[in-house]
């Protein structure tokens, strides 16, 4: 998954339920607090300034205090703020200290897509095409996201490649070659990608080349 937010590193984790409109988060850590040696200031967001908790949470995880920050992130994505809510869907999908929860990372990302986000819609496409796990794989809605991605963005490398894995997830694997090759030029002319990338994507196409799509 090709998360273009911060990924929130912290030991806690929160439950998704919803009811009819209302997204409610609630914390299994009852006993959250912040660290110790960096206690809350006196300058906390209001109960419902949902935008002010955000970005406290966000500052708060520029300063290394991640348990305090998804306390703050729970409490307004339980306001269902979607930039709150969206940030905990990148963590549960990525996995890292919160813990590794795909299935409610994506119901929190699905609840706070934004249809306009090229970077968002990439991640979605790229998860639904290439996810190991088979109940979680959507290649048809993960075609719909590239081709919404593609009224909004021109496609680069990266969005070209997740064009070749949704091609490959559907079977097509013809197409999914071209595509990728055509990746991998435009990968070459961006620049600065690293080695490590430019292998990634030859691996796929010789996956393609093999009629076998790539998951992760």
């Amino acid at each position: 998954m090709r998360a273009t937010l911060l990924l929130i590193t912290a030991l806690a984790s929160v439950l998704l339920s919803g009811c009819g409109n209302d997204l409610l988060v609630v914390q299994r850590l009852q006993s959250l607090k912040p660290e110790p040696q960096q206690p809350f200031d006196d300058q906390t967001p209001a109960y419902q300034d949902w935008q002010g908790q955000f970005e406290y949470a966000e500052a708060l995880l520029q300063q290394g205090r991640p348990l305090t920050a998804i306390y703050w992130y729970s409490k307004c994505a339980n306001g269902g703020h979607l930039p709150c809510i969206r940030q905990l869907g990148y963590a549960y999908m990525q996995g890292g200290a919160t813990g590794h929860d795909p299935y409610l990372g994506l119901e929190l990302l699905t609840r706070s897509l934004d249809p306009t986000d090229a970077g968002m819609l990439n991640d979605m496409a790229w998860f639904l095409a290439t996810s190991k796990i088979t109940a979680l794989r959507d290649p048809e809605q993960a075609n719909d996201y590239i081709q919404q991605l593609q009224s909004v963005a021109e496609l680069d490398a990266m969005s070209t490649d997740t064009l070749a894995a949704v091609a490959a997830a559907l079977g097509n694997f013809t197409e999914a070659a071209k595509v990728q090759q055509k990746a991998i030029t435009m990968l070459l002319k961006e620049g600065d990608l690293g080695d490590d990338m430019l292998s990634d994507y030859r691996q796929r196409l010789q996956l393609y080349r093999n009629n076998r799509m790539y998951t992760e």
